[in-house]
């Protein structure tokens, strides 16, 4: 049975089963479409629909807007051969069964296989899709922090199964990509403290308190609970004397033995842009340059690109390629400047193998 393949989480698109992207002719049909997925297996009432996407319209209005928005998705159907949607005067709901999505594939295996699941969550639900009405924004803004939830939890799950099966490899490459998801989860940098000590890693334990006590204290002005500045002493007098503390640049590389492993797909990190302009302001527009480029390649479904916050950890120094990468677990490295002379603005990026530390792409705008 031929079947629409729907991408939604960390993305926004749909294909048919040659590969090829469907196209809506307006935006909110295709907005219907990924809410009816989300909620698969459920009959929704025209005036629920009606309401989440068009509330600013009367009802009667609101209610010809939805016929047109399920008439434009019945013909997508027929253009991929397939049957999508079922209704009757009131009702409205989804068939299953023409359709495979991401989001119906992580919480079908969830509480089966929770590394796997996790592998269906590239990023937060319908990512950079702009909102089209208040009620489908709240609708929207609940779902993802549910899917977030949802593979944060997961991932606590394969730190547990990792454990119990021995492979402190695996249990800290979940903790990272936890970290990845959520950089202020604590109870995340806890389980790798503790990962790294179980390992007799006790430094790289200490490093893992900096770096959330920094990242704590800076971005929320709080401090680190009781509970994990407990675990730390606990770990500083486990120390041996062969083993001295020290202050440690919390983004400094992991041993290779710990470093998360590189995905089986391309993956990438953006560093922050310098900021080369002399002018404190434009470091607003550096780092807006980063993060809109972090944006648009998280769009790419076969693309790994690591989180905001992790790769901005990296602001303001100087790191070998080779390092970030290995302690990222990634495989390229796109680092770039702004300066701003007068009228004119000079962006410079290049494209970096992490593990040759060859140059493979520049360029200058």
């Amino acid at each position: 049975m031929a079947r629409i393949h729907a991408h939604l989480l960390g993305g926004f698109e749909f294909n048919d089963e040659g590969g090829a992207e469907l196209r809506f002719a307006t935006r909110k049909a295709g907005a219907l479409l990924a809410f009816l997925i989300v909620e698969a297996d459920k009959w929704h009432t025209r005036d629920r629909l009606a309401g989440l996407l068009w509330s600013d319209r009367q009802q009667a209005q609101a209610r010809h807007s939805l016929t047109q928005a399920l008439s434009t998705i019945r013909k997508l159907g027929e253009q991929a051969g397939i049957t999508l949607i079922e209704s009757d005067s009131e009702r409205v709901r989804l068939l299953v069964d023409a359709v495979s999505a991401d989001t119906l594939s992580f919480r079908e295996i969830l509480d089966r296989d929770a590394a796997k699941a996790v592998e269906f969550y590239a990023g937060p639900l319908l990512d950079g899709f702009v909102p089209l009405d208040a009620a489908f924004e709240e609708w929207l803004a609940t779902e993802r922090a549910a899917f977030h939830e949802e593979a944060c939890a997961a991932l606590g799950s394969s730190i547990d199964d990792a454990e119990s099966s021995g492979s402190t490899v695996k249990a800290v490459a979940a903790a990272k990509r936890w970290l990845a998801l959520d950089p202020y989860a604590e109870l995340a940098h806890r389980r790798l403290m503790q990962l790294h000590a179980v390992a007799g890693d006790r430094t790289e334990a200490i490093r893992q308190y900096q770096a959330c006590e920094k990242l704590l204290r800076e971005e929320l002005d709080v401090s680190p609970s009781t509970e994990i500045r407990k675990l730390l002493e606990e770990i500083k007098e486990e120390t041996t004397s062969a083993e001295p503390l020290v202050e440690i640049d919390p983004t400094s590389a992991l041993s290779n033995e710990q470093a998360p492993p590189v995905p089986d797909r391309p993956s990438i990190a953006v560093l922050p842009f310098s900021n080369l302009s002399g002018d404190p302001e434009q470091e607003f527009f550096a780092d807006g340059m980063s993060e809109d480029i972090i944006t648009g390649l998280s769009k790419f479904r076969w693309l790994f690109v690591i989180a905001r916050n992790s790769s901005f950890a990296y602001k303001g120094k100087s790191p070998d390629v080779r390092d970030v990468a290995r302690d990222l677990g990634v495989r390229y490295i796109l680092e770039g400047s702004v300066r701003r002379g007068g009228s004119r603005l000079r962006i410079t990026a290049q494209l970096i193998d992490a593990e040759t530390g060859n140059n493979i792409w520049a360029e200058r705008y």
